[in-house]
């Protein structure tokens, strides 16, 4: 296999780079012995033949016959990204998600950094007991060649490659990666100022049933297919890391304090201090949030839930939530702000008015708690508007406003059954003309 010798990792690696001056390398007389050897090069930035600098590279199964020999740049030499990757599984990983895999991971990694190849992690679970750096990368330019190389797949477009002309690439095949405790695996993308470090604890896809933080994951500068330009205002949007949370079996995602990821092929956006559009299915216990300074959330969705959304901690709230079967509640304490942007309450045993969207809180229709939020500074709910789409949260116990300091919107407590309950801290606020509610 190109890139790799067939026996494992090579017994010596040996990288020799020449620049514009000189477009020769000269193979080291050393490597003699046998075909496991492999002769690397780099080419220099600035060579003239390589204005964007390239990797190559040349194997031979005559190594004795490299000794001394002079190779010409162009003629024996071949991009390395036209071969095969580094398998990790061929420096002993187990990817069996027991045995500890950070030893061939490394040297996976170390022995495609020293020449610019491509790691690949075939499908499996791959344990890890400490830290594992991805990185970091190096970037070609901000051209044509550059933007279609700098991107992450999402999970309908696998293998995923994490290919931004780095040192050594990364092409991800439907993996899990466990951490347990402290333990990080760091994909290192601080070389370039656009791009900071992506960080996680557990990278996972299918079949997991806990995916624990603390996420920070700020996503490159290319990973929607459009070219990005220094100073061009254009923020960036799509999938990050999409093919890690798809949602099927995953019963918890906690621990969230990121600037940006995505869940599926459905955007999930903090990068901007905003959440839209999370489709989780089958979820069994909640997504957790907590300590995010602004919380945007749009168009959200939960299937099944046995708890609801948790924002724990959140500074701001604005929201469109459609909450389907809902178990218990949605919980939004310790926030300054909760703003559900057009939608108003309705009571659960009536039929949902033309033109809205019907949001039952309640595995079974009447069965709905309540939505709580809790020591909140202020909460909106906006008024139905003609021409857009309302979304009608239909809730037995009414909406329950623990500790608010300010109110205002468009809510009919007239067809909440139990009416609309504002916390003591309200206590003194006037009245709103068309809205009733009971002071606790």
């Amino acid at each position: 296999m190109a890139g790799a010798p067939p026996s494992g990792a090579p017994r010596q690696i040996r990288a020799v780079e020449f620049d514009d001056r000189d477009h020769f390398l000269r193979c080291p007389a050393e490597l003699v012995a046998d075909a496991t050897h492999v002769v690397l090069a780099r080419v220099h930035p600035r060579a003239a033949r390589q204005p964007r600098g390239s990797l190559t590279y040349v194997r031979s199964a005559d190594s004795e016959g490299l000794a001394g020999e002079v190779v010409k740049d162009g003629i024996h030499w071949l991009p390395l990204y036209d071969r095969d990757p580094v398998n990790v599984l061929q420096f002993g990983a187990a990817g069996d998600g027991q045995t500890d895999d950070i030893a061939a991971l490394e040297v996976a990694r170390d022995f495609a950094l020293g020449f610019g190849g491509e790691v690949e992690f075939p499908a499996g679970n791959y344990r890890i007991t400490r830290t594992f750096r991805i990185g970091p990368p190096r970037w070609r330019g901000y051209e044509e060649q550059a933007y279609r190389t700098n991107y992450l797949k999402g999970a309908e477009q696998a293998p995923l490659h994490v290919d931004e002309n780095l040192y050594a690439n990364y092409r991800l095949m439907a993996i899990g990666l466990r951490a347990r405790g402290a333990v990080n695996i760091i994909a290192d993308f601080t070389a370039d100022r656009l791009t900071p470090v992506v960080e996680y604890n557990v990278m996972s896809n299918l079949g997991v049933s806990s995916i624990v933080g603390p996420f920070r994951v700020i996503p490159p500068a290319l990973f929607d297919g459009r070219r990005y330009r220094r100073n061009s205002g254009y923020k960036p949007t799509g999938n990050l890391i999409g093919w890690a949370f798809n949602g099927h079996g995953v019963k918890r995602i906690q621990g969230i304090a990121a600037s940006g990821m995505t869940i599926g092929a459905i955007a999930v956006s903090l990068y901007w201090s905003s959440l839209s559009d999370m489709h989780f299915e089958a979820c069994g216990d909640c997504l957790n949030v907590p300590n995010a300074n602004a919380m945007r959330i749009s168009n959200v969705v939960m299937w099944y839930s046995e708890r609801g959304l948790v924002i724990d901690g959140a500074a701001s709230y604005v929201g469109q939530i459609h909450a389907q079967q809902v178990g218990q509640e949605l919980v939004v304490p310790f926030a300054e702000c909760c703003d559900f942007e057009d939608c108003y309450f309705e009571d659960a045993s009536k039929e949902p008015s033309p033109g809205t969207h019907a949001v039952t809180l309640g595995l079974e229709p009447n069965a709905g708690k309540r939505i709580i939020a809790t020591q909140m500074r202020s909460v909106r709910v906006g008024a139905r508007r003609p021409g857009k789409r309302s979304f009608v949260i239909r809730t037995a116990t009414g909406l329950t406003l623990n500790g608010c300091r300010e109110y205002s919107g468009g809510v009919d407590a007239d067809q909440v059954s139990n009416g609309i309950l504002i916390g003591t801290d309200f206590a003194h606020a006037p009245a709103l003309p068309g809205d009733r509610f009971t002071r606790l």
